[in-house]
């Protein structure tokens, strides 16, 4: 089962193309693709694959990777996902056996044809005529379609095949390209002479000369070739692109080597909002929410279930993990609960404090039911001060809600007393009420004293409505939220603008939003979870997010704050004195490392970072026989690992061990041979 999710659909029997008339040398070969799949990209899907699909399938770099694509690949054109059939697969395969049954070519398969091509994209036509045995014309065929629902095709239009000169295969016919005297065996005039061309075959076969001129049935030229007719051919080209959403073939490349194998071919897209807010005490925090196209769910006592596993990474522009978080979400309904529920998205709402800098936030979502994962990408800037005061980018709600009290610890999109409530599409309805919220970041006393924000809602650059507030009269100098009711805003699209202006009504700085004003008499609004990772956290566990990212960021001098802070209220909390001893060890203080990281050093045997931390504290202090100890324990606990070793053989080197430091070098070398660097340091102790 499924919440509501849109689809790919097959419509009026259609199935889309990547190419329609380009020859089959315009299509790239796939070279070292192992035969199977070449056969697979090069003849089974040729029309119906996009581009980027073809790319990402060239790339990949095992059978079993190819055929978890080829899987996938079906899977995102099945019209009724869910049930044992694929309607689509099953129809593209006959089509492409009737193409060769029918319009088998001069020495190549029927699909390979033209009208072996139309037929795989198309299907059968609503009528067909043909001109055959005539002397007076070359052989030819016209194929009616109607119905066809393809962004930029018409409801009606004709298409031609010919065979030219008489001879050879049924080649698709451009009114543009070949002209109606490409029909005619007999016509000695000007090549190029629509006109008198059309007016000879016009005698001949009227039927025939007026879909020479124009594939579009009623449209009246004669001279000239149509127009429409070229944009039908071109729209024939490519209608795939336009019709499948090819997403999840790129998050099927980035995402393959990070989540499990049987993962990785079922992507769903989803929506996602993603927030940069102050805190009251002036610490940032990015409030994100994943809102999933469909989410599946199993049967379970009666009721339904699913778990959902999230990791989250924040790295820097560098890609070195700055952050990173994992929770486990199980979702339990009754059946009475999942029938409301199902009608409605999910949106899942979460925040993390973070130090100032630029990040890039990637959120996975796997569903553990389904084996299916969406993923939120986004990234963020927050700079270490504002020197002149600016406005955030704009947050739009359809909804705020007054809480009863302002929570101890921040929750997802909750600005001191207020949840706020988005769309990821900012999608509102005429009836709805738009919120925006922004904040006001870097303001000086004299600003505050006379400066105002001007909130505006424009349409095509003209403004519709606005609001001044002064900032003076606010009673919280940071957060601000305006209101505009949409009952008399017809349908559109808009932009939200924000502008912070001087006691001069001079533009300091300026934000804008669009959004869009549907038709629709009510939209799906989110079913929103924002249970946070810091429910049940107290002010520690904030401060030591926020000193492992500084400390992650190589900035342990502004760490150590932040995580003598979380010490303070939390002194028995392992991770936390474990990263307050790798800042202290970074800037030097050694005895003050160690005399953090003594109490929980009996904890060395289950964690190795730590283990590595303890045996250079130690050999810092110059307790070398302490630091090789520690080192031996840890190969004992954690195997060969190749960072033990060389630590290992570097202390034993400076005590002047030095066969036992060969020894534990050459076994790590043994581990991972491209080691340049231990090697150097081999041939250096063995020539002494």
């Amino acid at each position: 089962m499924r919440f509501p999710a849109a689809r790919f659909r097959l419509a009026a029997g259609l199935v889309l193309a990547a190419a329609v008339a380009l020859p089959l040398s315009a299509q790239s070969a796939a070279p070292g693709l192992p035969e199977k799949y070449r056969l697979w990209l090069e003849e089974e899907v040729v029309y119906i694959i996009t581009p980027t699909e073809r790319q990402v399938f060239r790339e990949l770099a095992s059978d079993r990777e190819r055929d978890l694509f080829i899987e996938a690949f079906w899977r995102h054109r099945d019209p009724t996902p869910g049930t044992d059939r694929n309607e689509f697969r099953e129809e593209h395969a006959r089509r492409i056996a009737q193409a060769n049954k029918r319009f088998l070519g001069a020495g190549k398969p029927g699909w390979r044809t033209d009208r072996g091509k139309v037929y795989i994209i198309l299907g059968e036509p609503k009528t067909q005529r043909s001109f055959i045995g005539l002397s007076s014309v070359y052989p030819a065929e016209v194929w009616s379609y109607q119905g066809i629902a393809i962004p930029g095709l018409p409801q009606e239009f004709d298409l031609l095949f010919f065979q030219r000169n008489g001879l050879g295969d049924f080649v698709l016919y451009h009114p543009a390209g070949d002209g109606p005297w490409s029909l005619l065996p007999r016509y000695r005039g000007n090549p190029g002479d629509y006109l008198e061309s059309y007016e000879m075959l016009s005698v001949i076969e009227p039927e025939l000369a007026r879909t020479s001129i124009s594939l579009i049935p009623g449209e009246s030229v004669r001279n000239v070739p149509s127009l429409m007719s070229t944009a039908v051919l071109q729209s024939l080209d490519s209608a795939a692109v336009r019709q499948v959403e090819d997403l999840w073939a790129r998050k099927f490349k980035e995402y393959k080597s990070l989540v499990e194998v049987e993962y990785s071919a079922n992507f769903i897209d989803s929506g996602s909002l993603l927030q940069v807010i102050v805190d009251p005490s002036g610490v940032p925090y990015v409030h994100f929410a994943v809102q999933p196209k469909s989410i599946s769910v199993a049967e379970e006592d009666g009721g339904v279930a699913a778990d959902l596993l999230f990791n989250g990474i924040l790295s820097d522009l560098q890609g070195r993990t700055v952050y990173q978080f994992e929770k486990k979400l199980p979702l339990r309904f009754s059946r009475e609960q999942y029938d409301k529920l199902r009608r409605r998205p999910f949106s899942f709402a979460d925040l993390i404090p973070i130090a100032p800098g630029e990040y890039k936030l990637t959120v996975l979502v796997k569903n553990a039911v389904s084996k299916e994962f969406t993923t939120l990408e986004g990234t963020i800037r927050f700079p270490d001060d504002f020197p002149e005061p600016r406005l955030s980018p704009l947050l739009l709600g359809f909804n705020a809600v007054r809480l009863s009290s302002a929570p101890d610890v921040p929750k997802p999109f909750v600005v001191r007393d207020v949840q706020l409530y988005g769309d990821p599409e900012s999608l509102f309805l005429s009836g709805d009420t738009l919120h925006i919220f922004v904040q006001v970041l870097g303001l000086t006393p004299s600003l505050k004293a006379g400066g105002s924000l001007k909130f505006a809602v424009e349409r095509e650059g003209t403004e519709r409505e606005s609001k001044v507030l002064a900032l003076a009269g606010n009673p919280d100098d940071r957060n601000f939220l305006e209101v505009f009711p949409l009952r008399k805003t017809p349908p559109g699209y808009y932009r939200a603008v924000v502008q912070l202006l001087d006691e001069g009504g001079r533009v300091l700085d300026r934000q804008a939003k669009d959004f869009q004003v549907s038709a629709a008499e009510s939209v799906p609004r989110p079913w929103l979870h924002a249970q946070s990772l810091l429910d049940g956290a107290d002010r520690a566990r904030v401060a030591h997010i926020l000193g492992r990212q500084l400390l992650n960021k190589d900035d342990p001098r502004g760490a150590l704050g932040w995580l003598e802070k979380a010490r303070a209220s939390a002194p028995e909390d392992a991770d936390i004195s474990f990263d307050l001893g790798r800042a202290l060890f970074a800037l030097g203080r050694m005895d003050d490392a160690w005399t953090v990281l003594e109490p929980i050093s009996g904890r060395a045997r289950e964690n190795l970072d730590l283990a590595v931390l303890i045996g250079r504290t130690q050999q810092a202090l110059g307790r070398l026989g302490e630091a090789a100890a520690v080192f031996r324990e840890a190969l004992d606990s954690f195997g060969q690992q190749t960072r033990l070793l060389n630590e290992l053989g570097d202390l034993l080197a400076r005590l002047g061990r030095k066969e036992e430091a060969l020894a534990a070098w050459k076994k790590s070398l043994e581990a991972d041979p491209g080691q340049t660097l231990i090697r150097e340091k081999i041939a250096a102790l063995e020539k002494r």
